[in-house]
């Protein structure tokens, strides 16, 4: 998971050095520090918790909150064809 977290983190650096934004690429940086900080000292004497509880409100939640934020990526995708192609003008 590391390893993962840290391709995407040299991801969005290399995206923002070529849009020449800096802040993400500090603020990036200073998370991956503590990131990798946190799992060479005390990422290995973790215990993970198993206790994930799901009954039928938490399915008709999570079915409602899917479907919702579904709807409003598909409204959105409307706004984002306007703003391509105004800056594309």
């Amino acid at each position: 998971m590391l390893a993962a977290e840290l391709l995407i983190a040299a991801f969005i650096v290399y995206i923002s050095l070529r849009s020449k934004r800096y802040l993400p690429v500090l603020l990036v940086v200073v998370q991956s520090v503590i990131m990798v900080t946190f799992e060479l000292t005390a990422g290995s004497t973790m215990k993970i918790e198993h206790s994930l509880f799901v009954d039928k409100f938490s399915i008709i939640m999570a079915l409602i909150v899917g479907i919702i934020g579904s709807a409003i990526c598909l409204y959105a995708i409307g706004y984002f064809r306007n703003i391509t192609s105004t800056i594309r003008r």
